[in-house]
């Protein structure tokens, strides 16, 4: 399993397609999703799809954060 701090996350929309896209940075190499149709994304709803999207790009940043912090010995509680 890749730690999150590894990786980014993309998302891409062109007219009515989109796709995700997560590129692993210690092999530079980009996973892209099967083409999406937002007006016919039932399983799972294209609702549930955007929230697991955004949720996991906020669960990198507090991780890259941690790791950071946890390298630099700073208190990360301090940072806020």
């Amino acid at each position: 399993m890749v730690s999150t701090a590894e990786k980014t996350t993309l998302l891409c929309s062109v007219l009515q397609l989109e796709c995700i896209g997560i590129r692993h940075r210690a092999t530079q190499t980009l996973y892209i999703s099967d083409l999406i149709e937002p007006h016919a994304c039932t399983e799972p709803p294209y609702g549930k799809l955007h929230v697991g999207v955004y949720i996991a790009a906020v669960q990198e940043v507090i991780d890259r954060a941690t790791q950071d912090a946890a390298r630099s010995g700073d208190d990360l509680r301090a940072m806020v």
